[in-house]
């Protein structure tokens, strides 16, 4: 019998196994970056926050180009790492085949570890960095192509050849582990997937807050980045309102850490771990990150505050990836 959408996410397939040990990985990795960019920051003494700066002889920097580099390289992660999580989930649905899975997802994976390496450890020469920025592009589409071909493909079978889409099935086959099962575990009968779902959805609202707090500052400094947003024509457009920029750096320094926080959370969910530590983890990526905010973009407060509150976070979230990753050997 065909396997339903929910049997497929548990550690006894090899194929969602790989593919939570890859994410894993690919979220260290992701949070390796924003390290990596502090320390070439200290290296080059290129701060651009006046709290930041440690000597006074030092003045707010913008555009060394090793930091340049690593924040990039960080970019470019941003841009392919993260819709790999959703298409590497969805593929998994489809019970593929495991060989082909699991090299698919380990392709991805060494490939972005790769990328990182030859673009902002040690720089190589092209066409080293388009080589294996093209793997995991090209692994991505055939996942994502196959995910479509099952949607939008053959329905003759009614979705119950092996290599067919089970996620829109409404029955759930009752089956005996000894671990608690994926469709135990996301439920709200669980206290922990409470607690991710719901510190989930406060840092959800608080990135569209960063949206609306960019705004104001733009309305308030009246600083506009296109033409057409200018209501005045005695204005004209301005791109380095040191208010606006703050924001926005505020928000991306969100995006880097709390999208890797969603999928790394989510995962650390159907390993089962302890609900008091793992309660207690959600809620301190959860304070850290809007304590990070205030203290950088609405009231700012000198360093070290941002810095603590963003390596509680970090903390948190590492811990989950390599507790994810052990569980995954």
């Amino acid at each position: 019998m065909a396997k339903l959408a929910l049997e497929l996410l548990t550690l006894e397939n090899n194929v969602f196994k790989a593919y939570l040990f890859w994410s894993a990985i690919l979220v260290l990795k992701m949070l390796f970056m924003s390290l990596l960019t502090g320390f070439m920051r200290f290296r080059t003494m290129t701060f651009i926050n006046e709290e930041d700066i440690l000597d006074k002889r030092l003045k707010v920097k913008y555009n060394d180009p090793d930091v340049e580099r690593a924040r990039r390289a960080h970019r470019n992660d941003l841009e392919n790492i993260l819709p790999f999580f959703t298409i590497g989930l969805l593929y998994v649905l489809l019970d593929p085949n495991a060989t082909l899975a699991i090299n698919l997802f380990r392709a991805v994976g060494i490939s972005r570890i790769l990328h990182t390496c030859v673009y902002a450890i040690v720089p190589v020469r092209q066409p080293s960095r388009l080589l294996a920025f093209l793997v995991t592009v090209f692994a991505t589409i055939y996942m994502a192509c196959e995910v479509a071909r099952a949607v939008y493909g053959d329905r003759s079978v009614n979705f119950t050849g092996r290599r067919h889409f089970y996620i829109f099935s409404r029955k759930l086959k009752k089956f005996s582990q000894s671990k608690m099962a994926a469709k135990d575990l996301i439920s709200f009968d669980n206290e922990v997937f409470s607690a991710y779902v719901f510190w989930s959805a406060v840092l959800v609202l608080k990135l569209l807050f960063m949206s609306l707090l960019t705004a104001i500052q733009r309305f308030r400094t009246k600083t506009f980045a296109n033409p057409e947003d200018l209501m005045d024509k005695r204005l004209k457009v301005k791109f380095d309102n040191p208010d606006v920029e703050r924001v926005r750096r505020a928000h991306r320094n969100d995006l880097e850490n709390i999208l890797p926080f969603f999928i790394i959370g989510f995962l650390y969910v159907l390993i089962d771990p302890t609900p008091g530590l793992a309660i207690n983890l959600f809620r301190a990526v959860g304070i850290a990150r809007i304590v990070h905010t205030i203290v950088y973009a609405v009231v700012v407060v000198p360093q070290p505050s941002r810095a603590l509150a963003f390596f509680v976070a970090l903390g948190a979230t590492v811990y989950m990836g390599f507790q994810v990753v052990i569980a995954d050997l």
